[in-house]
């Protein structure tokens, strides 16, 4: 089926930044900083944020802004008439049916990008100011991730503490 352009590269945005949905259809070009790699978001759901993204964020953002006539305002992704974009469940649903996963929410991209960082190892208190959460709590329910990768840094910890002390074997006489 057809994929709308905007509403894809809305979900990139939310898959590779883990920002809510309201947050990227709200993002306007003067709120990208170039020079910084930065979104300066004016009003979130916690407030206003100023948030560092990664450098294939920045390269998708000036994609965007090639394709889309370079413009110095408006929003970054928007409607075919250039207004707020009324949702992105269309695209989404279409994306899920092609890869057949049905029942996944468009939030389910904020959760997976959190699962993500935290299986790669990142602190559940970095995590939680990746996604903009005010409370530790908010992002303790990412914390069975956090486990396995906290029992992972034990297994590894404990072997090099296992094999730093062994001791040699006795040399025959």
């Amino acid at each position: 089926g057809h994929l709308d352009r905007m509403g894809v590269w809305a979900l990139q945005l939310l898959s590779l930044t883990g920002l809510r949905r309201d947050e990227i259809r709200d993002l306007t070009w003067p709120m990208v900083d170039w020079q910084h790699g930065c979104l300066n978001l004016p009003e979130t759901k916690t407030g206003q944020r100023k948030i560092p993204v990664p450098t294939h964020v920045m390269t998708l953002l000036r994609q965007i802004h090639d394709r889309t006539g370079n413009r110095k305002d408006g929003l970054v992704v928007c409607s075919r008439t250039g207004r707020k974009r009324s949702g992105l469940n269309l695209t989404w649903k279409n994306i899920r049916e092609a890869v057949g996963i049905p029942d996944v929410r468009l939030h389910n991209l904020r959760h997976l990008f959190a699962s993500d960082a935290l299986g790669g190892g990142v602190p559940l208190a970095i995590v939680g100011e990746m996604l903009g959460h005010r409370q530790p709590s908010t992002t303790k329910r990412y914390a069975h991730l956090a486990n396995r990768v906290v029992r992972e840094a034990l297994e590894h910890t404990a072997g090099l503490i296992v094999a730093a002390t062994t001791m040699p074997r006795a040399l025959p006489v």
